[in-house]
């Protein structure tokens, strides 16, 4: 994180307080603020710390992490879901369930780091996208990949590594300055 710059809040969902309190752990030194919460308390931590992005964990002891965010992003679709768990999970297998990105655990830092900014990057990209769909669908197939480059050069402000703000966007940089990943 820059100095100066707000911290993203993230919130854990878990039944589990020791996975909870390593992953908070983790996310504390990348520089996040973070909240434990478990599946009964989720909609009223929520409520008060206004997140950008929940974890939720997979298996938990009345419901699975992919039921759970889709009634997280039903009450509000902007936040940012990540499904987390210690077996082998694809995405693919949670499509048009709200999930954002998943995460096997354990995880580096350096890993955690770079699936939490590809989460919230897809995100805002796919919400850009949204505002773009006045687009006719035969016009759509000829610019989509002019489209989508411009989004991400607009979007990307922050290294998909370290979480280093780049001053320019990524397109002025080849390395990230903070942790020196290509990008």
């Amino acid at each position: 994180m820059v100095v100066g710059e707000t911290m993203r809040k993230i919130l854990l969902v878990n039944d589990c307080k020791l996975e909870s309190i390593i992953m908070k752990d983790k996310l504390i030194n990348m520089g996040y603020e973070v909240e434990i919460s478990n599946e009964y308390g989720v909609f009223s931590k929520v409520n008060k710390f206004n997140p950008e992005v929940v974890i939720v964990n997979f298996v938990m002891k009345e419901i699975t992490g992919d039921k759970l965010i889709e009634k997280i992003k039903i009450k509000n679709h902007n936040i940012v879901c990540i499904l987390s768990s210690c077996d082998r999970i694809n995405l693919k297998d949670f499509k048009g369930k709200g999930v954002d990105e998943v995460i096997n655990t354990p995880i580096e830092e350096k890993e955690l780091s770079m699936l939490i900014n590809k989460a919230i990057l897809k995100y805002q990209v796919k919400d850009a996208d949204s505002e773009d769909n006045r687009i006719d669908h035969k016009e759509n197939n000829k610019i989509e990949h002019n489209n989508v480059v411009a989004i991400l050069k607009k979007v990307i402000l922050f290294c998909p590594y370290c979480g280093g703000k780049l001053k320019n966007g990524s397109n002025s940089f080849v390395f990230c300055p903070y942790c020196g990943e290509k990008i």
